[in-house]
């Protein structure tokens, strides 16, 4: 459908969150992994643990951006650890200020991480690409938390003409 441009309310083109949670879960699995590891220096730690910070803030912010709101998902995936109970593996969809807050959370948790290390890798991964995502992330709520006001105060102003 996507490709036919062939997009109704019923098949948009997406689906699953575009597939975001395979890839939240793998970090989610990282962090937990990766914290408790002894197999490397707490500087190596740091830098990946930095990396998967930013990088889950990312996937939630396109979540956040793309959707609104979303399924908060911060503990390694629970099937992985042994839970199949469907009730219990059913996660609702959190608030947008919900999801901002996780996102400014991680990007917090990706720059102390990543401390002075503004070295980076061959992939240019590293702390000073996660200061435009963390700026971006600023504009893109402000927008939002003017543009909810700006929507609220016309609401307003409605309904008191409505009302005389």
């Amino acid at each position: 459908e996507l490709v036919t441009q062939q997009l109704t309310p019923q098949s948009s083109g997406v689906s699953k969150f575009g597939e975001l949670y395979g890839m939240i879960a793998n970090v989610n699995i990282f962090l937990q992994n990766t914290k408790d590891a002894t197999y490397m220096t707490e500087d190596e730690k740091s830098y990946y643990l930095g990396q998967a910070y930013g990088l889950r803030a990312y996937y939630y912010f396109d979540l956040y951006r793309i959707y609104g709101t979303a399924p908060l998902r911060l503990d390694p995936n629970p099937v992985v650890n042994g839970n199949f109970n469907p009730e219990e593996l059913y996660a609702g969809r959190a608030s947008g200020s919900t999801l901002m807050g996780q996102i400014k959370s991680d990007l917090t948790e990706s720059l102390k991480y990543f401390g002075d290390n503004n070295s980076f890798d061959p992939y240019n991964r590293g702390k000073k690409r996660l200061i435009g995502p963390k700026q971006l992330q600023n504009i893109w709520q402000q927008k939002f938390i003017c543009g909810m006001q700006r929507y609220q105060l016309m609401i307003t102003k409605q309904m008191k003409l409505i009302c005389k």
